[in-house]
């Protein structure tokens, strides 16, 4: 099945992520294009070096693109009553099975980590999610900038891609200091 790789480069989803000093973290997931994804391997590499196996795994993530552009939030770091954001998902990931299934949180369960999403490099919380005649999700009643990546809300562009936080099929990889700001080539090699 062909698979993509999915990295975000955004600030650690929980606080018991963070890597020691001479490292620095990143996520990563597998994109599938299709369902029957059973298994991926992530590796990399820089120029001039051979491939490295980063991580490997058996789920791929809940992932799509947005449907136009996601707009700024009208305030800083609050509830955004405002926005409503559009995705579609890559494929329908509950055919033949039941994999994931989009839901609303109640007042007493909000805010919940429950309902996250990371959408190029912002981490946004969601409370409402419906899913709509085509196919998308609308999601509504946020919470923009979690996690410190308010400046993000900013820089959105129409179809960006998207991952829902969800299970275990996003990843925490890290890399060493030594490496940071050089160009890094990433694959995903199915099984």
């Amino acid at each position: 099945i062909p698979t993509r790789p999915l990295l975000f480069n955004v600030p650690y989803l929980a606080d018991s992520h963070e890597q020691p000093g001479d490292s620095f973290g990143y996520y990563w997931a597998a994109g599938a294009s299709k369902a029957g994804f059973d298994y991926g391997i992530l590796q990399s590499r820089y120029a001039g070096s051979n491939w490295q196996v980063e991580g490997n795994t058996q789920l791929d993530a809940i992932w799509g693109y947005v449907v136009g552009n996601v707009a700024p939030p009208p305030a800083w770091n609050i509830e955004d009553l405002t926005t409503v954001i559009t995705v579609a998902q890559a494929f329908d990931y509950n055919d033949p099975d039941v994999v994931f299934t989009w839901e609303s949180l109640t007042d007493a369960e909000w805010p919940s980590e429950n309902n996250m999403i990371i959408i190029g490099k912002e981490i946004i919380l969601f409370k409402n999610a419906e899913e709509m005649p085509d196919g998308t999700i609308r999601l509504s009643h946020l919470i923009r900038g979690y996690r410190g990546t308010i400046n993000a809300a900013y820089q959105h562009y129409p179809g960006e891609v998207f991952a829902v936080v969800h299970g275990e099929s996003i990843h925490l990889g890290s890399e060493e200091l030594t490496y940071l700001n050089q160009e890094q080539a990433y694959i995903l090699n199915p099984g």
